[in-house]
């Protein structure tokens, strides 16, 4: 028995050692940095190159990246010691711009270790026609961002708002009205930063539901259409949002005394 113990302690041992030894896959960089690229410049690749310092040939089973932006390709073939391989990651920008940091994992034979790159940069947007950035054609040359805005959440008793964006795409000043869908939900508003609008100018659209004196509970939707030079335009806009019990002031022993639903296994 004593001696079986001890044939156990020392596999223990044995594996324990084996687990903390460094990987045999030894690249030449871990992290590569592609700078400043642009949006419209196309994929950008990035060959990490590693050499087989132990042993054993080394097969490289799986490459796993945390973005479909980021494609692998990667040395097929046993790599024999000494001998050297890749992994080579590509990077899409298109429609990414800002900032970005992308980790890859490959898998291998050498199963003391899991290899982790990272490639990272920034990315500077294309410009963007008018056209583009505003696609929703409202009418009267209004052109818009998009027709409907979500403010997520909202606690009984307070205001939370969403934005959208609109552009004047015509020759002439624009002025600009709000018709409410009826019956007009209590609370809420549309508010412009720019009411006049002249020829090439954009401004923000604000809409807003209030609750602080209107008591509602659940979904909520408010409709209503745009008035240009004051004629009713037939694209149709609505903000959403949902209506909740704010419970943030309540103390331990209020919050305890609320309803509680309690289910059995069937």
């Amino acid at each position: 028995m004593k001696r079986f113990v001890f044939i156990a302690v020392a596999l223990l041992a044995f594996w324990g050692a084996a687990a903390q030894q460094p990987s045999t896959m030894k690249f030449t960089a871990e992290e590569w940095d592609f700078g400043t690229i642009k949006e419209e410049g196309g994929k950008v690749s990035h060959r990490f190159e590693f050499t087989n310092s132990g042993p054993n040939p080394f097969v490289i089973q799986k490459v796993e990246t945390s973005c479909g932006c980021t494609t692998p390709t990667f040395t097929r073939e046993p790599v024999l010691p000494g001998r050297k391989g890749y992994v080579e990651i590509t990077y899409d920008p298109l429609y990414r711009p800002g900032s970005f940091r992308r980790e890859v994992t490959v898998t291998s034979n050498d199963r003391k270790n899991i290899n982790k790159l990272i490639i990272r940069g920034n990315v500077i947007a294309t410009p963007r026609t008018p056209q583009q950035e505003f696609p929703v054609e409202v009418g009267g040359g209004l052109m818009a961002s998009r027709t409907t805005v979500g403010v997520g959440y909202l606690a009984r008793g307070t205001s939370q708002a969403g934005t959208l964006e609109y552009y004047n795409d015509s020759k002439n000043s624009v002025t600009l009205g709000v018709e409410y869908e009826s019956p007009a939900i209590p609370g809420f508003s549309v508010s412009f930063s720019s009411p006049v609008l002249q020829p090439g100018a954009r401004g923000v659209m604000t809409l807003t539901f209030d609750l602080r004196s209107a008591d509602l509970w659940g979904r909520l939707t408010g409709g209503f259409y745009l008035t240009v030079n004051g004629r009713k335009m037939p694209v149709r806009f609505t903000a959403t949002g949902i209506a909740v019990e704010d419970f943030s002031n309540l103390t331990p022993e209020q919050f305890n005394l609320g309803v509680r639903a309690d289910f059995t296994a069937q």
